[in-house]
């Protein structure tokens, strides 16, 4: 059994490496944060930059770095630096991330700007450059994608967001997508979050993620991803101004991918 996991996954990478590298890599570039990851791969509701309409509603500047690993293949890594600077001018923030081996490489340098228009909802738009390059072609492609969300706050218990994907791109294979989620605060120290996404490949899917604080410095968390019916957990340690974040999911066939993650909050 574990020798004929090794020969699917061997088969999937040189699937995606030789067939799809390009639409592939540029969408699992555009990965969620640890935390989101583990509550089901959710966008709108996002904490980092996929919506950057959440920023002015996090008063929280910090920095971070993240490393995801697809089905213990690290030809298919994705490290990701980013930071959030919210302030009472520009809600600001910035993301480089990198996916690939030697042979091929994508980088993509994302930026997200945001602002409430009213007290209880803000508006985001991000840009993403991605530069491309492969031992199969002599020069590098270069890509341009941009996003806009919104935010809105109903109340101290009600959270909603929205999230247009690839509303401006410069690559065919990247089509519009549209997420929206409900983000619910069941009690002092647990949230249910659900999400529903739609975009020309995939009509119709959704996500729904718990997250329950144990003590003032655990976290744990649980989601779930209809497509392909995913299910996802994780944990988060709080200490001083570090968090610690880590997520995982289980696929069928190809095994088990892991996000990790550390933040320092800014003061």
């Amino acid at each position: 059994m574990h020798i004929k996991t090794k020969t699917i996954k061997a088969l999937f990478l040189v699937f995606v490496l030789t067939n799809i590298q390009t639409s592939f890599a540029i969408k699992e570039l555009n990965t969620s944060d640890v935390r989101s990851f583990s509550l089901g791969k959710i966008r709108a509701l996002s904490d980092e930059l996929l919506n950057p309409a959440n920023i002015p509603f996090s008063n929280r500047k910090e920095g971070g770095i993240s490393i995801f690993n697809r089905f213990q293949m690290k030809e298919l890594n994705t490290v990701a630096l980013y930071l959030k600077y919210p302030n009472k001018w520009l809600d600001t923030g910035v993301k480089i991330s990198t996916f690939g081996y030697t042979d091929y490489r994508i980088i993509q340098s994302q930026f997200g700007f945001a602002k409430k228009i009213l007290p209880d909802l803000s508006v985001g738009v991000h840009l993403s450059y991605l530069n491309e390059s492969s031992i199969l072609e002599a020069r590098s492609r270069h890509y341009l994608t941009s996003g806009l969300g919104l935010y809105f706050s109903m109340n101290k218990q009600i959270d909603l967001a929205l999230l247009g994907e690839n509303i401006l791109h410069s690559m065919n294979e990247n089509q519009l997508n549209v997420s929206a989620g409900l983000k619910y605060k069941i009690a002092e120290h647990s949230l249910f979050l659900l999400e529903a996404s739609s975009g020309k490949e995939i009509h119709f899917s959704f996500s729904a993620g718990l997250e329950y604080e144990i003590f003032n410095q655990f976290i744990i968390r649980s989601g779930f991803n209809s497509n392909p019916g995913t299910p996802f957990w994780g944990i988060a340690y709080l200490w001083h101004n570090w968090i610690i974040d880590a997520g995982f999911s289980f696929h069928s066939t190809l095994g088990t991918s892991s996000m990790i993650g550390i933040k320092f909050l800014i003061k």
